[in-house]
Parts: C-alpha cells; structure tokens; sequence
C-alpha cells in the first residue's frame, strides 16, 4: 500500500464512493484541477491495482471576519484546504480514511515550513460528516457553514 500523485493511469481504474459529489469530482475535475490549472494537488492510496482512497490539498486565503471564538477576526489569513477526502465504498471501514487524512496533516506540515499557512480548512459535504472531522480537532467557523477550521499553531507547539 502507498500513496502517490494523482495521474491519468489512476483514472482509468474503477473507483467509486458512497458520496455522489466525491466520486463526480474524482473523475471530472481532479486531474484538471492539479495539471491544467494549478489550484489543487491529488494523492492517491494505492494497494496494487486497487484505488483505495484519494485526498486533495489547495491553498486559499479566507477571512476570519466572522469566525468561530479563538479566531482573529478581521482578517485574511492563508489557510490549506483539504478539499476532498473519499475512500472507495469497497473498502469503507478498513481506516484508509485515517490513512489518508495523515497522510494529508504530513504533506500540509512540509508547506508549511515553506510557506506561511495559518490554518487547515474543511468543507463537509454534509452534517453527517462533522463528527468525522471533529475528532481530529477541527472546530465550526460558525453556525450558518459547515466549514470548520484547524490552527496550524496545534501542529506546531
């Protein structure tokens, strides 16, 4: 098992999630997104000829203006978003996910030594999936968005 860079080859495996959204961004815009435009960078768990799982990485810069208690508010600040995370549904409930999202807090910490990041952001497709991302420590920006947050200051003591 290893994870890799995202390439066309990968695309042509069977692969398929148990969210409509990651699956359709997975084959319609990963790949552009990383080499036609620059904005996003896609890591691939692989286990032979298996697609386990997949995450994506993006720099943003977001305002804090109307963020959660903790938060410097009025300001921009430059932040990583792990924009997807999905593991295959055909091995669901074997910890890729885990696997993965290490993976992801691993490669944000070497940007970060490269470039100013203040915090790790997340967009859950959906309320279900913020207990997911709560027991990593990520925090609501606030009521009305199911963005949550993550300070790089916690990585970085």
């Amino acid at each position: 098992m290893k994870i890799e860079s995202l390439t066309l080859e990968h695309l042509r495996k069977p692969f398929s999630t148990s969210e409509k959204e990651t699956t359709n961004f997975w084959f319609k815009r990963a790949y552009d997104e990383q080499e036609k435009w620059r904005c996003g960078s896609t890591k691939v768990l692989v286990d032979g000829e298996d697609i386990l799982g997949y995450y994506t990485l993006a720099m943003q810069t977001i305002s804090l203006k109307y963020g959660a208690a903790g938060y410097p508010t009025d300001r921009r600040v430059t932040a990583i978003l792990i924009g997807q995370l999905a593991v295959n549904k055909d091995h669901e409930g074997k910890g890729y996910s885990r696997i993965l999202f290490k993976s992801s807090i691993r490669e944000i910490i070497e940007v970060a030594k490269h470039v100013g990041v203040y915090v790790i952001v997340v967009d859950p497709i959906n309320e279900s999936l913020l207990g997911y991302w709560e027991k990593y420590g990520f925090k609501r920006f606030s009521n009305t968005s199911l963005r949550m947050l993550y300070p790089m200051a916690t990585l970085f003591p």
